[in-house]
């Protein structure tokens, strides 16, 4: 749970992200009918990392790293295409979320990093394109 508050922190605040999806940032999923454009972010999995030493060990707290997938929905709208969208979504999520540290939404973070990208998926029962992009947060539990 740490790791995606350190992520709905960080995209919650930053002015080029709620420019383009405002408050319709969600955990997981999504509500039916929910405002988009949107991000939905989730916890795909997480390692506690080895201690390197056994000083490192006896210290209460622990290294995790956890990867968060962070999918940007966009429709089309009457002047933008919901690629367009979706592709502005998740550079502006780069650049919120990349190269962070220090004390984020009360945990300590090591480091949050952009790992992969996912496919360009499109519904067009429902006009909606979508493209997620994963993010890498080494942080103390």
């Amino acid at each position: 749970m740490k790791a995606e508050k350190v992520i709905y922190s960080l995209l919650a605040s930053d002015v080029g992200v709620t420019a383009l999806v405002g408050a319709s940032i969600h955990a997981q999923q999504m509500q039916q009918g929910a405002a988009l454009p949107a991000i939905v972010y989730s916890h795909i999995d997480s390692q506690e990392l080895d201690p390197i030493s056994a000083a490192a060990f006896e210290e209460s707290q622990v290294l995790t790293r956890a990867r968060i997938q962070v999918n940007a929905l966009a429709a089309d709208t009457a002047t933008r295409s919901a690629y367009d969208l979706v592709k502005d979504i998740l550079e502006n999520a780069r650049l919120a979320c990349s190269f962070k540290s220090g004390v984020i939404a009360g945990v300590q973070v090591v480091s949050v990093l952009r790992d992969s990208s996912g496919p360009d998926l499109r519904d067009d029962d429902l006009g909606v394109v979508t493209q997620s992009a994963d993010f890498i947060v080494t942080f103390y539990q």
